[in-house]
């Protein structure tokens, strides 16, 4: 564009509004100063901004008929620590960054805006499309043009809602995936949007199949909140119909009897469905999509013959396990769709499962026990199962094909993760008890006893925790209390939450005991399992402590408007909880520049080996889905 072109293009650089403004104030002011300018008759473009660091989507432009034409790249959003206000770089030049921080300024984070158009003339004819344009287009190596244009069968202009050209480009690929692909284990880490990407796949597969259904299976909060409320974000998927099987069997069997496009359940019912519906014979639905599909690395199909109550064993008739629900179902499920953020936290040995869903065993093995044969060993003395030499590669090789990773570093800028670890001191005396429980297995003045050295690491954690559980064997039937220790961990939390100082401070505990202790100790903390609308208050400003167990809160669920003080209380052997946890309010939309996630050790105990572990498996699992990894062309 030349000098004289783009002197003709206007800037709406601001739109303030008086609280008072009745409620087409913003409607009204645009519209009578476009038509001012388009009397003036010097310009013959408009250009503005919708700013998705302030939460803006630019709802205004599309009910005023501007056309959206994409979003920008990432700025940089500068602060005055002084005054909180927010500084632009540009003075009587543009400022580098170097400038900025000399005098004074803060980065708050990098942002994207979108942006809207309005010609008052008619626009120039585009030029003709370039033959090497699309013949790279054809090939992948970039975009379609298309793609970044407004969609008119699918964009409502007049709609608040997401219109389907706003999907991003690693959203768009994973979408092409599900569509293209008859099974996907889709490695993408949290905030990349998957849940919307892979709506927009099963619509299209829908589309061109208007008599199949599709099951959707996730965590119990992820199916009541976040799957429904993705499909009604975006303009092109609000005719999807849904229906949503939890709450009580009254609740569900009410749900079922409905005919949607799509089926949406959480895991635990799965096996309640699969009964229900009378097994293979009641099966309507032609596309799975698994939500968190680490949860299918047990790669068993029945619960064991027996169990232990009261330390008698007992036998039981074996049920079906939700893996061996879909295993039996998979015959007849002509699309699989396999998502997570975490999908191998302890190695390859975790994708066994997952793949059996994916092709039914062609690629690893159609039993647990044929793919542990052929690519692990196990220490007969330990139990301990490590992985075969080149096992690794060659599980990866066979899995290429089927399985995608998107990493979140790749496409968007999140606030960076300071990770503090506040080591804790149990008094000398406490510390002496403790080193006497893990040599012997008997802590006396507790009266606890480890059975196991299985149950002395659990019973070692509890103890570094402030308290342990005891069980009184002659008592029938059995009454399980709990013993207080020590209250370092909670005068660490204290101190933690007096130096937030008013600010929110979302807690993560381990065993029932730290929650009771810490309600005890904060009256004024909010329980997430106890709140019904503990996200829409959590993210309003009004729970100053919040306080979850991380199976719980970990997946999927959108905290960052909130706070960004995060605390484990006490820790946790699964890298997926862990990961899911640490990323609920690093987001996009997270406005302070820097999240902060405390954790509390207990120093000298079991606390640190858990600790060292979930940093040995996030180094593993970063391994295996690098050999997956999708890097985009920006």
């Amino acid at each position: 564009m030349n000098k004289e072109e783009w002197t003709k293009v206007l800037s709406l650089s601001r739109l303030v509004l008086h609280p008072d403004c009745p409620k087409n104030a913003a409607s009204f002011l645009l519209g009578r100063s476009i038509r001012k300018i388009k009397q003036d008759g010097r310009f013959v473009s408009l250009v503005t901004y919708a700013d998705e660091s302030q939460d803006h989507k630019g709802d205004i432009y599309r009910v005023t008929n501007w056309t959206y034409v994409g979003r920008t790249g990432p700025y940089p959003r500068w602060i005055d620590p002084v005054s909180g206000r927010q500084v632009a770089a540009l003075a009587t030049k543009t400022r580098s960054n170097a400038e900025m921080r000399a005098l004074g300024h803060v980065l708050d984070g990098r942002f994207f805006k979108h942006k809207f158009v309005m010609h008052l003339t008619k626009p120039p004819a585009p030029e003709p499309a370039s033959p090497y344009l699309a013949l790279l287009e054809q090939l992948g190596l970039v975009a379609a043009a298309n793609d970044n244009a407004p969609q008119p069968a699918n964009d409502n202009p007049t709609s608040s809602k997401r219109p389907r050209s706003m999907m991003r480009s690693y959203q768009r690929y994973l979408s092409d995936c599900i569509y293209e692909m008859p099974a996907l284990l889709g490695a993408a880490e949290m905030s990349l949007g998957k849940t919307g990407a892979t709506l927009d796949g099963v619509k299209r597969l829908l589309a061109d199949n208007p008599e199949w259904r599709c099951l959707i299976v996730g965590p119990l909060e992820v199916v009541n909140s976040t799957w429904p409320d993705e499909i009604g974000e975006w303009e092109h998927l609000k005719d999807l119909s849904y229906t949503v099987v939890t709450g009580s069997e009254k609740e569900r069997l009410a749900a079922l009897k409905i005919d949607a496009q799509l089926t949406l359940i959480n895991r635990e019912n799965l096996q309640w469905l699969w009964k229900t519906i009378g097994g293979a014979i009641g099966w309507r639905w032609h596309i799975l999509v698994y939500d968190e599909s680490s949860r299918l690395k047990g790669f068993v199909r029945r619960t064991p013959a027996v169990k232990y109550k009261d330390g008698k064993k007992i036998k039981v008739k074996p049920q079906l396990t939700e893996f061996g629900v879909l295993a039996q179902a998979r015959k007849l499920i002509k699309r699989v769709v396999e998502l997570s953020g975490t999908p191998s936290p302890n190695g390859v040995i975790d994708l066994g499962g997952q793949a059996f869903i994916i092709d039914m065993g062609e690629r690893l093995g159609a039993t647990k026990a044929a793919f542990l044969e052929r690519w692990f060993d196990e220490n007969q003395f330990s139990r301990e199962i490590k992985p075969k030499p080149n096992a690794e590669a060659e599980i990866m090789a066979r899995m290429k094909d089927v399985m995608i990773g998107l990493r979140a570093e790749d496409y968007i800028d999140l606030p960076p993760r300071h990770f503090n670890v506040i080591k804790v001191k149990l008094p000398p005396k406490v510390m002496q008890q403790y080193r006497e429980f893990e040599k012997t297995m008997v802590a006396e003045e507790y009266d606890v006893e480890a059975l196991s050295r299985g149950v002395l690491v659990n019973k070692l954690l509890q103890f570094a925790n402030g308290g342990l559980y005891r069980s009184d064997p002659d008592v029938y039937p059995a009454v399980r209390e709990t013993v207080a220790v020590h209250d370092v961990k909670l005068k660490a939390l204290e101190r933690i939450v007096e130096e937030a100082a008013g600010q929110s401070v979302l807690v993560a505990y381990s065993f029932q005991f730290d929650k009771e202790r810490i309600r005890k100790k904060f009256p004024q903390a909010v329980f997430f399992d106890e709140c019904k609308t503990f996200v829409k208050d959590w993210n309003a400003g009004k729970i100053k402590l919040g306080v979850a167990h991380p199976a719980s809160i970990g997946h999927g669920l959108n905290l960052q408007h909130g706070g960004y003080i995060q605390v484990w209380f006490g820790l946790t052997w699964s890298l997926e909880l862990w990961d899911q946890f640490n990323r609920r309010l690093a987001r996009p939309g997270q406005r302070h520049p820097t999240v902060f996630i405390h954790v509390i050790v207990g120093e000298g105990t079991e606390d640190e080996r858990q600790y060292e572990s979930l940093q040995t498996k996030g180094i593993t699992q970063d391994r295996i889905t690098d050999k997956v990894r999708v890097r985009l062309a920006a």
